[in-house]
């Protein structure tokens, strides 16, 4: 029907759509949307935060406006997106009143992504996504990334490519505020604002190191190199798995 109604200016909108897919055709479903309603807007909503992390971190998630429905506050405020692509904006409403939920978000919201990333980079896991792999938590993939990432991940030198020690540093940080803070907030609630605050802009920042600050592209962007060399869209970033050099 979609298809039938290609000549006309209307947009398409797809409400939870994915909820009978499973992993396997949740990707492939935007590259059909690109390939026959490229030149139709397309809008899409859901509530699977797993899959709107994914859409990000897909090549072609640069396409997309993505946005966040904040929490409900008052009838005064009404309906509210989130103008960032990133949920860390919701769990800082929460701040200056429920601290514990803030701080509990951010694990979640971490538990959620690293994965996703752990895929992308091939860190050594016993095994990738799957039942048991999303019972894994952030502390697991951010000990294996950070280990793997002292050889495998790599910035611009000022004549060759080293080893991008500040990223580890920020997921060392993050690491640790998700031991303390993050599990506080998760088990004992008695998580106060500063706390969660420094939570969140720890997880925060240590996302954002896998997202080129020139091209503004993940590390996974492309392959260069050779099939086990990916690099961010200008090269600044690179991450080699498979065999560490």
């Amino acid at each position: 029907m979609a298809k039938r109604e290609g000549g006309t200016d209307r947009p398409l909108v797809l409400d939870d759509v994915i909820v009978s897919l499973d992993r396997q055709h949740r990707a492939s479903l935007v590259d059909v949307l690109q390939a026959e309603f490229g030149g139709r807007q397309v809008i899409i909503l859901t509530h699977d935060r797993e899959w709107y992390i994914e859409l990000k971190a897909l090549p072609s998630g640069a396409a997309w406006t993505m946005q966040t429905l904040l929490p409900y506050e008052k009838p005064e405020l009404g309906i509210r997106w989130s103008h960032k692509t990133t949920t860390f904006e919701d769990a800082r409403t929460l701040l200056s009143t429920r601290p514990d939920a803030a701080g509990n978000d951010a694990r979640k919201i971490m538990d959620t992504e690293l994965s996703i990333i752990a895929e992308k980079l091939q860190v050594r896991l016993p095994y990738l996504r799957g039942e048991r792999n999303d019972m894994r938590m952030a502390h697991s993939f951010l000990e294996r990334i950070n280990g793997d990432g002292k050889k495998c991940f790599q910035c611009d030198g000022q004549t060759s490519p080293v080893a991008y020690i500040a990223a580890l540093d920020w997921l060392d940080v993050a690491a640790r505020a998700l031991a303390t803070w993050g599990n506080k907030a998760s088990h004992t609630f008695d998580v106060i604002c500063p706390e969660a605050t420094k939570l969140l802009d720890a997880c925060e920042a240590a996302l954002a190191v896998f997202h080129c600050a020139k091209c503004g592209k993940p590390v996974w962007y492309a392959q260069a190199g050779g099939p086990q060399l990916l690099q961010c869209g200008c090269g600044s970033l690179r991450w080699r798995y498979g065999k560490t050099p």
